[in-house]
């Protein structure tokens, strides 16, 4: 187990990497090559229109991202481990989240460029704004009720082991189980586990079997390690190998487990942060390009007045109003593969897609409003 943890360690940080050149190279070619359809509409963009384009690659990284999930899925350490309930209320909040986005872009007339992808520089901040609010509708319920599930299910590792060698030694001693969760249950001791305990010993004071109160406890649980203690005991209770050998057995192999899992989320931690600086990174260089050869264009008005680059005037301003509605989409699901690498589980990357969109729309409306003057206004007379 302890080289499986090792191995997959290694491979997610394979494909933390790998996003990071993805964003580094895949991603910024995408943009570079609708920045030249803007400013060559006559040479590049008889292929293709503008706005098909943006299309395409508004519609082509969700799927990039969602390849990275699934590369994280097949690479990290995995544990039968009970799912998470926010899916559900995603499924929702995100419904409500697009109904609400395309109200406020029909109030706002914001609606027909969206959708033909035919807007400017002008839309860029109302488009984000919108989408921002939109994609934390879709993020924020889920991301609350998946910090609910993982505050009152995890947590327990550090005292489960304190627990068997409790019930090994109170069995040694001549105690029954039942008696044993109810002296330590209230114990500092166990910790959060006190809260799993006091639940096993009212079904126990409710006339349930004690294997039935161990497997009602382990319900409750959706760290893997602890689970399965609670749920190994119910069954050495149901086959009557219940014994002190048994259990410090048991406690030996989950304080191993517990050794190992620490160690391996320790090394996917720094994980969390490459997406952020990937993201971050390429929205600058991309927007920050943008806002430069806009002001290269504007600043010489009478150099792009004709010819191959006079369409740049209006399709490079399209072309940064694209790249916005992309990059806001890219950051929500970007966050989502940060939630996968750091803990295994899309579910806890909800609260990374909102800080994602958030900063992505901060960082699209400042640059924007960005604007560099290169040379004369005006063409030079005489």
């Amino acid at each position: 187990m302890e080289l499986a943890a090792a191995l997959a360690a290694d491979k997610l940080s394979g494909v933390g990497e790998t996003y990071v050149i993805w964003l580094a190279s895949g991603y910024i070619t995408f943009f570079l090559t609708l920045l030249l359809q803007a400013l060559f509409p006559s040479i590049v963009g008889s292929f293709i229109p503008l706005n098909a384009f943006g299309a395409i690659l508004i519609l082509i990284l969700p799927l990039v991202d969602g390849v990275f999930i699934l590369m994280a899925e097949q690479s990290q350490l995995r544990f039968p481990e009970r799912k998470i309930s926010s899916y559900k209320t995603f499924y929702i909040s995100l419904g409500v989240g697009l109904l609400v986005m395309f109200v406020l872009l029909g109030i706002t007339k914001q609606l027909i460029p969206f959708l033909t992808l035919t807007g400017n520089t002008n839309n860029v901040t109302p488009v984000t704004i919108i989408m921002m609010i939109s994609f934390l509708i879709a993020a924020i319920p889920p991301a609350i009720v998946t910090s609910r599930e993982l505050k009152k299910g995890t947590g327990y590792d550090p005292y489960v082991v304190n627990l068997l060698r409790a019930i090994s030694e109170g069995i040694r001693a001549g105690l029954s189980p039942e008696t044993i969760i109810k002296n330590i249950k209230d114990s500092q001791e166990m910790g959060k586990l006190s809260y799993i305990l006091k639940r096993i010993y009212a079904y126990i004071s409710l006339g349930y079997p004690l294997r039935d109160a161990f497997l009602k406890g382990a319900e409750e649980i959706v760290d893997f390690t602890s689970r399965i203690s609670l749920v190994s005991m119910a069954d050495m209770i149901d086959i009557g190998s219940l014994t002190p050998d048994s259990i410090e057995s048991l406690a030996e192999q989950v304080e191993t487990q517990i050794k190992i899992k620490r160690e391996y989320e320790s090394k996917v931690k720094i994980l969390l942060y490459t997406p952020y600086i990937g993201v971050v990174i390429s929205i600058i260089a991309v927007n920050l390009l943008s806002a430069a050869i806009l002001g290269l264009i504007t600043g010489n008005a009478y150099a792009f007045s004709s010819g191959a680059l006079g369409e740049a005037r209006v399709l490079l301003p399209q072309a940064v109003y694209i790249t916005a509605i992309a990059s806001m989409v890219n950051a929500f699901f970007a966050g989502l593969l940060v939630g996968k690498l750091g803990r295994g589980k899309v579910a806890t990357g909800f609260i990374h897609a909102a800080i994602m969109v958030m900063i992505t729309a901060i960082l699209m409306i400042i640059i924007v409003h960005v604007h560099f003057t290169f040379g004369p206004t005006a063409p030079p007379s005489g």
